[in-house]
């Protein structure tokens, strides 16, 4: 349903390959560090061939440490982020010869570089730039900028000089069939037996190369200091050592000093211009400092010495797309990778994490099947693998998928963070707290995890904790939105017991308080408009008692009832996981409408009614409007206020409120509704397949809308994707949709605004967004106030239709879709008033929405309730 883009709980990031991570075709086992999310090859450079080891086997080396995973607060997901340490100088090794000037710059500087400011703008919160010169490491290499078209070096002595360097394959679009039929292709994986991998970098003296192993053992068996001192003993006699610098680098990246890494993988770089290993540990280290643009061109010329047959460097070039969030050439490398080395279980991995990023769910799934058949035991691509089926809602198979995992590793925390996050969607709120809870006994510093079960806990009654795990949340992190949370929670612990008509809680709330939380705000900027804080708990803190069933069989019937009824609320398409708690909310709110309009408002006992008809209006006292605090007549507001209060609290993640109650400053503003449908480069599960028809009515109106010439009228007439329509405007852009007056014929208002933003890197946002201006608000308000006058009229009139009812009941609710007056919570709302309104005149509705249809969408993409109404 749309929504505005005001989420709390982080979208979790999806799980990558940790242990044991060696492709099994290759010597080079990838070590992951757990603090630098550095990626770099474990050396194998002995003067003896080593052999490779199969998935189910340990490698040779000391077993990599387990990364860790760190969520990122995103609607689509993301990999994880590193933090880039401070860059000190390395120590000044003996020079080492360059043969052009032009070939060595300083390295890379994100405060003085215009692509790199760039790339700065592209990146989240978790990736950070180095910001000043003083910690720069002392290397000297070029700065390279990664441009879509390909791009040249120009340093004479670099070994790109006769090459083009080009860039993974252009953007083509990726639309998961060619990957589901390589997929075929491979149906017949089997682990591939043990291979033997010659060493490729023998210096050529044998004295030397003995030394550089034992170094190589060392980083192997985790002794990184004595690696460190060994190779810069070795490098003091001898500054040309290729393997030296190879070595060096890899520990100090494993113990995350990237700056003297990436100064080493430099030097090597000098040493050996044409060493394909050397190029890609580079990149490595550049990109874990995120300098991604350098990173893509050193490891194109990785891919270039190396002939096109190494499939790390490929894998390596999709690791970076992929943190850059370009899916789409990600997607092009890792399908490199495989075509090189069909076991590369982690490029499968990630390929199924590119689909999923890109909305392609069933794909996605897919690929990580293939990743688990090459290992059985791969706990991260079980793990991602069910959370694409959560994401398409299919949430019996993400359990089952999510249990495999945790078969494998019964304490593996993000497995037990995921399955808790699926819980919490399909409203098992108990359930969720369990595996929540495990995850943080196992890893108590786990933000995410942390909280969600706050969330789950707030939502059902168990205040303590969730006010304990909120204030550890804001105790670490002071900006966390947490803090509003614990807000709430407070207040609505305070009124607990309060009747729900006798507060209401927009009113209660601070709008500042309110625009914070739904913009994000960090909670100090409410000091300027004078904030109070919420009281504390009582040391004597009572919660809510937690019951499975309800406490006598009259309580249980009510229950069932709504929950029936509530169940008719469920899309039936895909990204809509079923949640029972959202069914009950619903049904009970369905239920306390009917009670409210039958008895007070239209005081009828059946329908249509018999006898003579009170005409006195029901007098809403005001404490719990969000209309008036004074007592006045029953209105449209009223109405709503019903489901409305219910949605607030039956869901805490939510910062559910009327846009006008926000501030008077951003009311006048214009909050806006916004639901993407293509967000960068990914297809929004749940909304995509509303694009074709959104697009083609976004056609329709440009060409009335915007002045266009014969030429570009033709092209937008034939255009079907967003690039074509952003090409021709050069800017981002909207049309706004026509919504039909019905309180003032032949007048037309502004329903929504379809909307093309680009969105670096290659991709746009198509979305739709409903600004909430007072001037679009008094011309809803007009019209919500015809249509429910016309609904009472026809309800209460002697001999009344249910056609002409249901006509009315089905007006009010195309022009509440097409106001979207809630920060949150529009859409369910509005279909749960149709069935209020209806069980109060006797009717239930008694078949699920159709499949692919989303009632709100059909109301704001057509433009009279006429058309709404024959939808």
């Amino acid at each position: 349903m749309p929504s505005s883009s005001t989420h709390v709980i982080p979208t979790p990031s999806p799980t990558t390959a940790t242990e044991n991570s060696q492709t099994p075709s290759s010597n080079n086992a990838t070590i992951k560090h757990a603090s630098s999310s550095l990626e770099i090859s474990s050396l194998s450079s002995s003067p003896t061939p080593t052999t490779s080891a199969s998935p189910s086997q340990p490698t040779t080396a000391a077993t990599p440490p387990t990364p860790t995973i760190v969520p990122t607060p995103t609607t689509s997901p993301t990999p994880a982020q590193t933090s880039i340490p401070n860059l000190t100088p390395a120590p000044a090794p003996a020079s080492v010869p360059v043969s052009s000037p032009s070939s060595a710059t300083t390295a890379p500087q994100s405060n003085n570089k215009k692509k790199n400011k760039k790339n700065k703008n592209k990146n989240k919160k978790g990736q950070k730039q180095n910001s000043g010169d003083t910690n720069q490491p002392s290397a000297q290499i070029t700065q390279s900028s990664h441009v879509n078209n390909a791009a040249t070096s120009s340093s004479s002595s670099s070994p790109s000089s006769s090459n083009t360097i080009t860039p993974s394959s252009s953007s083509a679009s990726i639309d998961g069939s060619d990957v589901l039929a390589l997929i075929r292709q491979e149906s017949s994986l089997r682990r591939p037996t043990a291979s033997v991998t010659k060493n490729t970098q023998d210096s050529g003296v044998s004295t030397s190369d003995q030394k550089i192993a034992i170094g190589y053992l060392h980083v192997n068996n985790g002794k990184y200091k004595e690696a460190i001192a060994y190779f810069t003993q070795m490098l003091d006699s001898n500054p040309m050592l290729l393997g030296g610098y190879l070595g060096r680098g890899t520990a100090f990246a494993m113990v995350n000093d990237l700056g003297h890494a990436y100064h080493d993988f430099v030097q090597a770089v000098h040493v050996d211009p044409t060493c394909a290993d050397a190029w890609k540990r580079k990149a490595q280290a550049s990109s874990a400092m995120g300098f991604f643009s350098e990173a893509l061109m050193d490891l194109t010329q990785a891919i270039i010495l190396s002939k096109d047959t190494d499939a790390e460097s490929y894998y390596q070039r999709g690791l970076v797309h992929y943190k850059e969030k370009n899916y789409r050439r990600a997607m092009n490398d890792f399908k490199q990778t495989v075509r090189i080395d069909k076991f590369h279980k982690l490029a499968w991995n990630h390929m199924g994490l590119a689909l999923n990023a890109m909305g392609q769910g069933r794909e996605s799934m897919a690929a990580h099947k293939v990743a688990t058949q090459i290992d059985q035991d791969f706990k991260e691509a079980w793990t991602n693998m069910a959370a694409a089926a959560r994401e398409l809602g299919r949430a019996e198979e993400a359990m089952s998928l999510f249990n495999h995992a945790l078969e494998i590793d019964p304490k593996y925390v993000d497995a037990l963070h995921l399955r808790g996050l699926l819980m919490f969607g399909t409203g098992q709120h108990q359930l969720a707290v369990g595996d929540l809870s495990a995850a943080l006994k196992v890893r108590p510093s786990h933000a995410d995890c942390r909280s969600v079960r706050a969330v789950v806990c707030h939502g059902i009654g168990n205040y303590s904790q969730a006010v304990s795990d909120y204030t550890i949340l804001v105790e670490s992190q002071p900006t966390h939105t947490a803090w509003y949370q614990r807000e709430c929670a407070l207040f609505v612990y305070a009124h607990v017991d309060d009747p729900i008509e006798s507060f209401n809680f927009d009113f209660a709330m601070d709008p500042h308080f309110k625009e914070g939380w739904c913009k994000r705000h960090p909670p100090a900027s409410l000091n300027k408009f004078g904030y109070k804080p919420q009281p504390s708990l009582p040391v004597a803190c009572r919660d809510v008692e937690y019951r499975s069933t309800a406490r006598d069989d009259a309580m249980k019937q009510v229950v069932e009832f709504g929950v029936g009824l509530g169940e008719l609320l469920q899309y039936n398409t895909d990204g809509f996981l079923r949640n029972r708690r959202q069914f009950r909310m619903a049904g009970l709110a369905a239920l306390d409408m009917a009670q409210r309009l039958r008895n007070d408002v239209w005081r009828m006992k059946t329908f249509p009614r018999t006898g003579t008809l009170d005409t006195q209006p029901f007098m809403v006292p005001g404490t719990g409007s969000s209309s008036s605090q004074k007592p006045h007549p029953f209105g449209w507001r009223d109405l709503f206020d019903i489901p409305v209060r219910w949605r607030q609290h039956s869901e805490p993640n939510d910062p559910v409120w009327w846009v006008d109650l926000l501030s008077p400053e951003q009311f006048r503003e214009g909050f806006g509704s916004h639901t993407p449908i293509i967000t960068g480069q990914t297809n929004v599960i749940r909304y995509y397949p509303m694009f074709a028809w959104s697009f083609g009515l976004m056609k329709e109106q440009m060409l009335l809308q915007h002045k266009l010439s014969p030429q570009q009228k033709e092209t937008v007439k034939a255009a079907t994707q967003c690039r074509e329509l952003y090409d021709i405007m050069r800017k981002d852009f909207y049309i706004w949709t026509p919504c039909h007056s019905i309180a003032r014929p032949g007048q037309k208002m502004e329903g929504t605004r379809l909307t093309i933003q680009l969105a670096p890197p290659e991709g746009y946002e198509y979305s739709i967004r409903t600004p909430g201006t007072p001037d679009r608000w008094a011309e809803y308000d007009r019209e919500m106030a015809y249509a429910y006058e016309k609904l009472t009229e026809a309800v209460t009139k002697e001999g009344a239709d249910i056609a002409e009812a249901l006509d009315w009941i089905l007006t009010l609710a195309f022009y509440w879709y097409n106001f979207m007056p809630l920060t949150r919570g529009s859409a369910a709302s509005g279909y749960v008033t149709v069935m209020g309104v209806l069980l109060s005149l006797g009717y239930k509705i008694d078949a699920p929405i159709p499949q692919g249809i989303q009632p709100d969408w059909e109301g704001i993409l057509r433009p009279t309730p006429a058309d709404f109404i024959a939808s």
